[in-house]
């Protein structure tokens, strides 16, 4: 049997479509992979953060955070220059630090670097590097340098713990008063 042109020319034609075909099936395969692969890391981490949770007793948290990293694992997210405002019986209480560990579904907190606590209704403001509590109980203990001011006196000391958010104060080590 002798093969004209003609023929040569069926068989280049019907190869060159095999493999469009045959590329077009394995690259949807690799894309969808791919997709799936990018969906599940932009699950764990978060940019330009916003978050709000209202419990039944009429608490309102508002979280404003640069970046959420979230563990399953351990539950818990982590949130990069944070800004926390807690409303409860209409006072306003504003929480910003540069890095921030909430656990237990919002219950407990770790707040690092530059925490600020401002509430301007109580007329009080607390600077330290680092603070743990549970908001629940309205908590907090830091060991590290802290500055307080209620109303216009300035406390400065060497750690402090909170307890029945702000009712209990309790400044550790050497603390020093100064009235304006």
């Amino acid at each position: 049997m002798k093969f004209s042109l003609k023929n040569y020319f069926v068989l280049f034609i019907g190869i060159i479509i095999i493999l469009f075909l045959s590329n077009i099936l394995f690259s949807n395969k690799l894309i969808k992979s791919q997709t799936n692969e990018v969906l599940d890391e932009k699950l764990d981490k978060a940019s330009g953060i916003k978050i709000q949770r209202k419990n039944s007793q009429g608490e309102t948290m508002f979280v404003e955070a640069e970046q959420l990293n979230e563990d399953k694992k351990n539950k818990t997210f982590k949130l990069i220059n944070s800004k926390t405002n807690i409303k409860k019986n209409g006072e306003t209480t504003t929480i910003t630090s540069g890095k921030a560990i909430i656990s237990d579904n919002f219950k407990k907190f770790n707040f690092m670097k530059k925490v600020r606590i401002i509430n301007k209704s109580k007329k009080f403001m607390l600077k330290t590097k680092s603070i743990t509590g549970e908001f629940n109980k309205g908590s907090m203990f830091s060991k590290n340098d802290v500055y307080l001011i209620i109303n216009d006196k300035h406390i400065i000391g060497k750690g402090i713990q909170m307890h029945d958010h702000g009712e209990y104060i309790k400044i550790i080590g050497k603390a020093k008063m100064i009235s304006k």
